[in-house]
């Protein structure tokens, strides 16, 4: 180790009793209520939450957030689980860039974060559990961020299962179809996201959109709610066809250039969180994005300070 301490085992930065982690889904659920989501892949359902949880809910996701139906039976389902705020550790987040902790196993995933242990298992079909201390009822309280935190996880893997993937990217709807920019942290996907909007454009989110296979042998691109800064999060949107896949970089000047089926793949890859980092899945996880590369017209677009992107855009041929 050439004197360098070992990492932490998993849960250690944020739970009191790693070792004492659930080993399935029980517990004593917060309460009664049951939600459903509308998220692609869905639905989503959620049990076992108290009334405050299923209030600060309804808040954040808006209207994709609604009662259970008769037909959902086909959705994956949480149960929501209480905890004493003492299986947790207090975290100083001062300066700290918050990123959850993953046990990967082949029939199960687990989770820890900031007051929150979850995971999600495949003995029958997908399905997840959520242990918390937080309720969602008082000024500050973490429950909504906790309760997105772990949903875009069970999304990711939703979305593998149905052959698509979650994409870190910026999702822009023009003329009817949609684009997706991927690139590095800093490559510009939120400035180009601003760009867009102020000049008409829908962006469905600037950091998490869903792309899947079509009915007709294409793609298409879905909205979000998770995180970003630029798109309207709390409101519904129909899926779009993708028109370009395109690696972001910045230029001097405008251009757009081929970008193979490889490369694409790789791309697609190294912008799928959560998935990409289980090597129980590495083999699926790669099959799904070489599946959509192939599927996907795609290019590099470098992009300047200029503007005009979407003049290249138009009148490039990838």
């Amino acid at each position: 180790m050439n004197g360098e301490a070992a990492p932490p085992g998993f849960g250690a930065r944020f739970l009191a009793f790693p070792d004492l982690f659930p080993a399935r889904r029980a517990g004593e659920s917060w309460g009664d209520r049951r939600l459903a989501f509308d998220l692609p892949g869905g639905p989503y359902l959620a049990a076992g939450l108290s009334a405050a949880q299923a209030a600060a809910a309804e808040e954040r996701f808006g209207e994709l957030c609604r009662p259970p139906r008769a037909g959902d039976g086909d959705g994956v389902e949480t149960r929501l689980f209480a905890v004493a705020p003492s299986d947790f550790l207090a975290v100083d987040t001062r300066g700290w860039e918050y990123a959850l902790d993953f046990d990967y196993a082949p029939a199960a995933v687990r989770i820890a974060g900031i007051r929150l242990m979850a995971r999600i298992d495949w003995a029958r079909s997908l399905s997840a559990a959520l242990w918390t201390s937080e309720d969602g009822g008082a000024a500050g309280d973490l429950f909504p961020g906790i309760f997105e935190n772990f949903l875009r996880v069970v999304v990711a893997y939703r979305l593998l299962e149905a052959g698509g993937l979650v994409v870190h990217s910026a999702g822009v709807v023009d003329a009817g179809a949609a684009y997706l920019f991927l690139g590095r942290s800093g490559a510009g996907k939120t400035t180009l996201s601003r760009m867009s909007e102020r000049a008409g454009r829908t962006v469905l989110s600037d950091d998490l959109n869903a792309l899947l296979p079509d009915a007709a042998g294409g793609l298409r691109v879905e909205k979000l709610p998770f995180t970003g800064d630029v798109g309207e999060r709390r409101k519904a949107a129909p899926p779009f066809p993708l028109a370009l896949l395109l690696r972001l970089e910045k230029g001097a000047e405008n251009s757009l250039q081929p970008l193979s089926k490889a490369g694409a793949a790789a791309q697609l890859l190294a912008c799928a969180p959560f998935v990409n980092r289980d090597t129980h899945r590495r083999e699926l996880v790669e099959a799904t994005a070489a599946e959509l590369a192939g599927a996907a017209r795609a290019g590099v677009l470098a992009v300047s300070l200029c503007g005009g992107v979407w003049d290249t855009l138009r009148g490039g041929t990838p």
